[in-house]
């Protein structure tokens, strides 16, 4: 999300030694807890706490088949999210474009824009999860009815107890069940790419 070629080493070493300049990224923020790209709810947590169960499997082979684990098992999650209740398969929180290093969750997102691009998928059969979390790998879920996009600098969500969340891939409990997600426009510094 940030550019560049954070996997090389080298180069990032050179670019270090020639000089750089600086950049401000946005934060998120989802009540006291932090984050840099993205903060999600619903099906991608239960993905994780799945996870966390594997000793076997390692990498991307331990979310690819805890999803598949959880595309029948989960039941969606019942939340208020600005006066609108639905019961939703997920609420993604994207400061950035992709999420989990391989899906495209929010493809108009910038880093830098003090905006939250969220992205509601409803509840909707087995059979039509399929096509559509296959849609979030590739970009193209917008298009579906189920999905609705909104962009703004904060969220109010309310659930019926308090949820747990993701955070950058790390597990959270909200305090309660009324959930602020929120950014904070030029928090961190970054080498600029």
């Amino acid at each position: 999300n940030l550019g560049g070629g954070a996997r090389d080493a080298e180069a990032m070493a050179r670019r270090l030694a020639e000089g750089f300049t600086e950049r401000r990224v946005d934060l998120g923020r989802v009540d006291d807890t932090w984050f840099l790209n993205v903060a999600g709810f619903g099906f991608d947590v239960a993905v994780l706490r799945r996870s966390l169960g594997w000793r076997l499997l390692r990498g991307s082979a331990v979310y690819l088949v805890s999803a598949v684990q959880e595309i029948a098992r989960f039941r969606g999650v019942e939340v208020d999210a600005g006066g609108r209740a639905a019961r939703r398969l997920m609420l993604v929180f994207s400061n950035g474009e992709h999420f989990g290093g391989m899906f495209h969750i929010a493809p108009d997102a910038r880093i830098d824009d003090g905006l939250l691009d969220a992205i509601l998928i409803d509840d909707v059969s087995v059979l039509r999860r399929v096509p559509l979390l296959l849609g979030v790998l590739r970009g193209t879920h917008r298009a579906q009815r189920a999905v609705t996009q909104e962009r703004g600098a904060a969220f109010t969500l309310r659930f019926n107890e308090a949820p747990w969340f993701e955070a950058d891939g790390e597990l959270h409990r909200a305090t309660g069940r009324d959930v602020e997600v929120a950014s904070v426009p030029g928090a961190l510094r970054v080498v600029d790419a």
